[in-house]
């Protein structure tokens, strides 16, 4: 069993390194919003690798995510917008392709 990638995130742009540092080889992220996001890369992902994240609204709530570049692909062409009530969360899975280079990607808005 995986030990899930923890960390808090915000304010600003976020890039955790998936090939380096504390997230080096992690599948799931628990990655919890202390503060508004703006821009969000997971760098390094794996050809053929399955990622799973979950992002937690902290105490507060009403943290924005505007961070989804481009290469995510939820299949709308529109990147989801997030649950912001305190303590929520959200649930993505994507799988990355190197020969599109893309992560397909589904959000499943506050799994409870």
């Amino acid at each position: 069993d995986e030990i899930p990638y923890r960390a808090n995130i915000g304010p600003g742009a976020v890039s955790i390194d998936l090939a380096a540092g504390a997230s080096a080889g992690a599948r799931n992220l628990e990655l919890t919003l202390v503060g508004n996001v703006s821009s969000f890369e997971l760098a390094n992902p794996g050809d053929g690798r399955t990622y799973n994240f979950w992002l937690y609204q902290d105490a507060t709530g009403g943290r924005t995510f505007a961070g989804f570049p481009a290469i995510f692909d939820f299949g709308n062409g529109t990147a989801p917008t997030l649950t912001t009530t305190a303590n929520a969360y959200d649930f993505f899975s994507c799988i990355y392709s190197s020969e599109k280079p893309k992560f397909t990607a589904v959000h499943v808005p506050n799994p409870s």
